[in-house]
């Protein structure tokens, strides 16, 4: 077995949060009608729900990251499709906003 600091180290610094799937995907999601996106609504953000009350706050760093990288295309998309100022992210993205 491997420690637990290792899983959060792990999960930490992945480049991407999880999505439904989590690790156990195993990569085959594209062939599936999901694709293994990210879904804004309540999918991605239930995989951190127990983050802060099991003091494994350090591993929300990948969903905030992904938050924070869509909020310049959010802008365009704010200020293009709705005219309205600030950002918006839609329900679906994926890694590359």
């Amino acid at each position: 077995m491997r420690p637990v600091s290792d899983d959060r180290r792990i999960t930490r610094e992945s480049p991407l949060p999880l999505a439904l799937q989590g690790l156990w995907n195993d990569g085959r999601a594209s062939g599936g009608p999901w694709t293994n996106d990210f879904h804004l609504d309540i999918n991605t953000q239930q995989n951190y729900w127990a983050a802060e009350i099991t003091g494994r706050g350090e591993c929300q760093q990948p969903l905030f990251r992904l938050i924070e990288g869509l909020r310049e295309s959010g802008r365009r998309t704010a200020a293009e499709l709705y005219g309205a100022p600030g950002w918006v992210s839609h329900t679906v993205t994926n890694a590359w906003g």
